[in-house]
């Protein structure tokens, strides 16, 4: 019984000391702490933040420079709920409640769009991109 617990005691020391040293430690960006975040989504060297506040509701922001920066794209007061965002080619594929939506990093406007086999009314939670495809 206490070989188990000297065991068990020296393994989670290890574990301690090789968590902390081996992996990189967070690092502070320039952003504001009155926002809650719900998700983060990265994409080549693009960071996209969804947050919610009760102030100004749902919005997404985006940065490209290590969190120096950060520039809004998406705000509650548009009628564009983005639930899940990815990057493709030059594009921004946003799924919304209902369905997708895409622009460039310097487009002002959403554009709608429906690939073919998702009706355009479909929530869509999550996307993700392998070798080019889009995967809802």
């Amino acid at each position: 019984m206490k070989k188990n617990l000297v065991r068990m005691s020296i393994s989670v020391f290890i574990l301690v000391v090789f968590a902390t040293t081996a992996y990189p430690q967070w690092v502070q960006t320039n952003w504001s702490e009155s926002n809650i975040f719900f998700k983060l989504y990265s994409n080549q060297n693009i960071v996209f933040a969804r947050i919610w506040d009760i102030s100004n509701g749902g919005r997404v922001f985006f940065t490209d420079d290590n969190g120096i920066n950060w520039t809004q794209i998406s705000s509650a007061k548009s009628d564009i709920d983005i639930l899940s965002i990815v990057t493709l080619n030059n594009d921004i594929i946003a799924g919304t409640w209902k369905g997708f939506y895409k622009k460039t990093l310097e487009d002002t406007n959403w554009e709608a769009f429906e690939p073919s086999g998702i009706p355009a009314d479909t929530a869509i939670w999550s996307l993700a991109i392998i070798d080019n495809t889009l995967f809802a």
